[in-house]
This record gives structure tokens, C-alpha cells and sequence, in this order.
């Protein structure tokens, strides 16, 4: 009873106080109700022009290289040697050459293929040719001729065998018995009917299909002309065009294996003996492209990288020659997913768990050709020579090395955090409009490795990408990836972006 007593006494007061949180009320769902739905912010970074590498690793341990045999790539005669036995040599040095006369001539083989391609890509495109249409004209005139004479032949054939037939009935008809030829008269016309009958049949039974195919011939003609004159479809054009691009390819992938038909040395030391002579015949199946180490001995060869060997069929001794060094070298393993990517003479740079500040360089020089299964995982030896000595580097030592496979100079490069996948398999970024919204662009990608991609195609160098965004309620990636590969990026013109819709990146 207080309670009312107290509202009836203070009834201006309590009207303000209703009147208060009516208003308070409204203002606060206005607010609610006009607070944007989806306050995004972007973290961005910049599309820059630079460098991308792309990298194998692997590890093992640090064994002295005491002795190789030299194997050739591929099979051939031995036409020059450049080096004696107990002969110093360095790394890059000509040893030995092979026959390539069977190597011109896959090139100018491919050479050819690629030129007929042009040439073909350069007729379609420039459209059809004025002497095909002529003959095409030709051709129809010739087929249409052939239909009427077909149709003039059937029709004077017929209207003979009907005259034939009609006057050889008469001539039947008015035969009399006691005609002293009337025997020879009856045979002769009744023969006469029994042609003119099978003609007739003959017209009806095969004229008509006849004339069916002499009609199409025409059509068909008429029809090649059309497609003449009406030039190759943009997918033709396009098709011829991707079999230039594969001819020229292929060119390239053959005149590639140009230095398979040479042996270098692939690193310093000395030529302890040669196994062949000019002339004589070698066996292919060496590891490398231009010069592959086929066996390994010594305290090398216990670290499990694996060892191959090629035959030389003149001589039956093991390699070309056996080249001695006092380098050291890393034995190392790598999954079987990267062997197709690895050839000897790449780069690698070799780091070490006892030596945290070093890191030397390094070729490799053999690659097992057979993999060992363990576990069920595949791995495949590898072989790589230090290119620089250290004294603090011990046989046995752990160690790791990231061996150069792929680089591509003057690309376009953005972080990985910025592409995504669509579920086609396509690849997109999302752009930063001049207005501040982000679009989705498809893209063509090219290497990449852990923090970079390369774009090939639907980017330009400056444009501001998409490497995270956030929202009122959630945070989003643009990829699987954090987006902090990119953020802790530094070189010039990549830096990622504060800012973007919304305020800066949170």
C-alpha cells in the first residue's frame, strides 16, 4: 500500500521516470538497428614484382667425399676427352662429349613440328584461302553437274525401256503361228520384254537411292564451302594454338637435354683414371643431366644415400672415369613427392645442428635412382657436395639442406595467405577496390612456396590484396594459412597494408 500511496503522491515524478526509459529505449534500438551487419576490416599487402624460389629440404649427415665414378646421362659414342688421368679439374669442367647426331636430329625433327604448327595457326588466322574456295566452287558446280546428268540419264533410260517394253507387247501380240519365223521372231521379242522389264526394275529399285546420294554429294559440297568461307571458330584458333604451345615445348624440352650428351666435373678434384676411349661406346642411366655421379665409395658411402652404376659396353669398366676429392659432403633423404623436381648441379644451402651460426653451399651431385621404403613412406638418397670448407664441419654431423629447384626472377609475387581455392580447383584473391570493397579476382598461379605464390595472370604489380579480414563477429582468413607469413614480410613493396574498410587490422 506504501508502494501506491507513494506513486499517487509523486505522480509528476513517475511520469518523467516512464518517460525517461521510453526514450532511452528507442534511442538504444535505433542504435542496434543501425549499427552496420558486417563491419569487415582487412589486413592487405601489396602485389610487388621480385624473386620467388622454391626449395626441396632434406636431411642426413656430413661424410668426406673420397672417391666417384663418373656415368654419362645418356648412351652414345665417345667423341672427344678433354682431360687426362691424374689431372686436376674443377667443378663445371668439360670431360668428356658424346656423339649428337642423333640429338640434331630430334631438334630439327621438333624444329619442323613446330613450324608446320605456325604455319597452320597462321592459316586459320588469317582466313580462308581465295584458290580453296575456288576449288570448293569447283566442286560444287562438278557435283551439281553430276546430279542432272544422273537425273537425264535415269530419264532416258526409263522412257526406252518403256518404248522397248510397249513394242515388244505389240510385236508379241501380233505374231501368227504359221509364220515361217515365228519362232525367231517370239524368242527375239520376248527378250526384248524381259530387258525392258528388268531395266524398269532396275530404275525403280536402285534410281531413287541413286539420286539420294548425287543430292548429298551436292549438299556436302555446299556445306564445305560455307565452313571455308565462314573461317576457323575461335575454338579451332585456340586449339592449333595450344599445339604450338606444346610443340614449342617440346623444342625446348628436347634441346634441354643438349648437355645429357656431355660429362662435367661436378665439383673440384683430380681425374684418378679414364675408363674409355674415343670411339668407344658408353651406357646411359647416369642420376644427372650433365654430369652424374653413378657410384660412391668410401666413409660417404655408409650414410644410406644409395648408389647406381652405368655400364661402358667397349671397355666393361664401371664409368667413364673416377674423379678423387677431399671435400666433404652432406647424405641426405627426401620424400619421394620432390624426386621428380631434383637433377644434379642445383644449389643448396647446407646448415648444421652443431654449427648454429653456418651455413655453406652446396651442389648435388648424385641422386639415387631407386627409392627405400620404410614405414611405408618412400625416400631417395641424395648427394650433395660442399661447395665451402669449415674446420668446425666433423664427419657424422647432422644435416640439413634446402636445395634449390625452381626461381623465377621479375614475377609477380603475393603472400600465400591471399590465395584461396575455389572448389573447381581455380584459384582467386580478393582485391581491394578504389572505393574500398573487396572483389573476388581469378588468378593463374605459377611457383610457390611456404610464404610466397607467383601470379601469372590476373594481377597487376601495386594492387592491394586480401590477406585476412575481421568482422564484428568472427575473423576470416583468405586461406588455410595465418596470414602472419605475410605480415612479416619486409621487403620493399610487399609490406602489408594497415588499413583497408573499416579501420586498421586487428
Amino acid at each position: 500500500m506504501k508502494i501506491f500511496d507513494f506513486i499517487k503522491a509523486h505522480k509528476i515524478l513517475m511520469a518523467l521516470v516512464a518517460a525517461g526509459i521510453i526514450i532511452g529505449g528507442y534511442f538504444l534500438i535505433t542504435s542496434l538497428m543501425s549499427r552496420p551487419a558486417d563491419d569487415t576490416r582487412y589486413q592487405t599487402a601489396r602485389v610487388a614484382s621480385g624473386t620467388i624460389t622454391q626449395t626441396i629440404s632434406g636431411s642426413g649427415q656430413v661424410a668426406d667425399a673420397n672417391e666417384v665414378s663418373l656415368a654419362a646421362a645418356v648412351s652414345g659414342e665417345v667423341t672427344k676427352i678433354y682431360v687426362g688421368e691424374n689431372e686436376s679439374v674443377a667443378a663445371g669442367d668439360l670431360l668428356f662429349q658424346l656423339d649428337v647426331e642423333d640429338y640434331n636430329r630430334t631438334v630439327a625433327g621438333a624444329k619442323i613440328d613446330l613450324e608446320k604448327a605456325k604455319l597452320q595457326l597462321e592459316t586459320l588466322r588469317q582466313g580462308p584461302d581465295t584458290s580453296k574456295i575456288l576449288a570448293a566452287q569447283g566442286a560444287i558446280e562438278k557435283a551439281r553437274a553430276d546430279l542432272s546428268a544422273l537425273k537425264l540419264k535415269q530419264k532416258q533410260e526409263r522412257a526406252a525401256a518403256d518404248a522397248n517394253e510397249e513394242s515388244a507387247t505389240a510385236h508379241l501380240a501380233d505374231l501368227n503361228a504359221s509364220d515361217p519365223n515365228y519362232d525367231t521372231l517370239r524368242e527375239k521379242y520376248t527378250t526384248q520384254l524381259t530387258t525392258a522389264q528388268q531395266t524398269l526394275e532396275s530404275l525403280d529399285k536402285t534410281g531413287p537411292a541413286d539420286l539420294r546420294l548425287a543430292e548429298a554429294a551436292v549438299r556436302e559440297k555446299e556445306a564445305a564451302l560455307d565452313e571455308l568461307q565462314s573461317g576457323a571458330t575461335e575454338a579451332e584458333i585456340r586449339s592449333q594454338e595450344l599445339l604450338v604451345e606444346k610443340a614449342r615445348n617440346d623444342l625446348s624440352e628436347v634441346q634441354d637435354k643438349a648437355e645429357d650428351y656431355q660429362v662435367r666435373a661436378p665439383f673440384d678434384g683430380v681425374v684418378t683414371t679414364i675408363n674409355v676411349a674415343v670411339g668407344d661406346s658408353v651406357s646411359g642411366g647416369g642420376s644427372g643431366t650433365s654430369s652424374a655421379v653413378s657410384s660412391l665409395t668410401g666413409s660417404a658411402a655408409s650414410t644410406g644415400a644409395g648408389t647406381s652404376s652405368s655400364s661402358v659396353s667397349s671397355s666393361g669398366s664401371q664409368g667413364l672415369a673416377t674423379l678423387v676429392t677431399g671435400k666433404k659432403q652432406a647424405a641426405i633423404t627426401v620424400n619421394e613427392v620432390d624426386r621428380p623436381s631434383l637433377k644434379t648441379g642445383q644449389s643448396a644451402a647446407v646448415t648444421f645442428d652443431a654449427i648454429a651460426d653456418l651455413t655453406l653451399p652446396g651442389t648435388v651431385t648424385k641422386i639415387d635412382a631407386e627409392g627405400t621404403a620404410s614405414s611405408g613412406v618412400v625416400t631417395y638418397g641424395v648427394i650433395i657436395s660442399l661447395n665451402e670448407a669449415d674446420e668446425r664441419v666433423a664427419d657424422g654431423m647432422t644435416a640439413s639442406a634446402e636445395i634449390t629447384v625452381a626461381e623465377a626472377e621479375n614475377v609477380l609475387v603475393v603472400s600465400s595467405a591471399a590465395v584461396s581455392t575455389r572448389d573447381s580447383g581455380a584459384s582467386y584473391v580478393k582485391v581491394i577496390s578504389p572505393g574500398g570493397a573487396a572483389r573476388q579476382v581469378t588468378v593463374q598461379t605459377g611457383l610457390t612456396n611456404d610464404t610466397e605464390t607467383e601470379i601469372t595472370s590476373g594481377l597487376k604489380a601495386g594492387e592491394e590484396v586480401v590477406i585476412s579480414e575481421t568482422s564484428n563477429s568472427s575473423t576470416k582468413t583468405s586461406t588455410n594459412n595465418s596470414a602472419n607469413n605475410s605480415a612479416s614480410r619486409e621487403r620493399e613493396g610487399f609490406m602489408p597494408m594497415s588499413g583497408g574498410m573499416g579501420g586498421p587490422p586487428q
